[in-house]
Parts: C-alpha cells; structure tokens; sequence
C-alpha cells in the first residue's frame, strides 16, 4: 500500500505543496564512489542563496495583490533539512563565524537563525553577505532523551 492512499492519504494531501520545485539546483551531478562529491564552496554559496532567497520570498505578503512586505514586528519560519556538513556551511555562511563555534553536527540536530528583513535586503542590494544570528545552535538533547525513553538506544551500565 502507498503513502498516497487509505484514509489518512487525503488528510496528508491537503498539506503537501505538489508544485513545489527546489529552490537549489546541483551545478553537475555527483557520486560517492568514485569521490566526486559537491565542492564545499559551491555547497556554501548554493546552500546561502536558497536561504536568502527562501527568506525573501517568503516575507512577502502573497495574499494582497501589491505582495507588500509583512508588517513589521511579525514574522515567518522557513525550515530546511540537512545533516552533516552543509548544516555546518549554513551556519559559516548565515553567521559568518567559524564551524567551530558550532560544534559537529548530531544526528537530527536542528539551528535556528533570525535576521531583520530590511538588512537583509540591504545586503543583497549592496551584493554583500547579510549577517544572520543563531538563536539555538547544534541543539538534538530533544532526540537523544526521546530515544532513551523508548529504548530504541541501547545504554552500557
């Protein structure tokens, strides 16, 4: 049986975006064996311009026809999955300071970054790098006492 089918297939229908294209495009297809992986530059400036423009083009007001800016002192989520090293280039590259400040990624780890809309797009007309800060940084505690609690991680003693 299908995901897209049964009971509950209609329920999930309604809250996928079936028009969505990604917003980040791969410059050349790549493999893991023979090594010929993204270079790390090009995964940074990829994984920044998604962002900046994810985060411009949802701050704009799509339900009015002029599609104003959002009033000032509301705000909006954009999420995105990663795992390893490009949630450490997002980091490099939102905040501008080192993956040291980081730390190694955790399995499932979740950052969370801000920035005023206005320095944002100061920034991009200036052709600069906007400055974001991270508000939780690194954080997977939430995951590692989910799995102890249900036992699916096996703790020596």
């Amino acid at each position: 049986t299908s995901w897209m089918e049964g009971d509950a297939a209609d329920e999930l229908k309604k809250q996928i975006d079936f028009e969505y294209s990604s917003q980040s495009q791969l410059e050349e297809s790549y493999t893991f064996f023979p090594n010929n992986v993204e270079p790390t530059d090009a995964q940074r400036n990829r994984l920044r311009n998604t962002v900046t423009r994810l985060a411009l083009q949802n701050q704009r007001n799509t339900t009015t026809p002029q599609k104003e800016l959002i009033p000032s002192g509301q705000s909006q989520t954009i999420v995105c999955f990663s795992h390893g090293a490009p949630v450490n280039h997002i980091f490099e590259e939102l905040t501008g300071r080192s993956p040291k400040e980081h730390g190694a990624t955790s399995y499932c780890c979740y950052s969370m970054y801000k920035i005023d809309l206005k320095d944002l797009i100061a920034a991009e007309a200036d052709s600069k790098k906007a400055i974001w800060s991270a508000v939780q940084l690194n954080q997977a505690a939430y995951l590692h006492e989910t799995i102890v609690k249900e036992d699916h991680l096996g703790i020596n003693t």
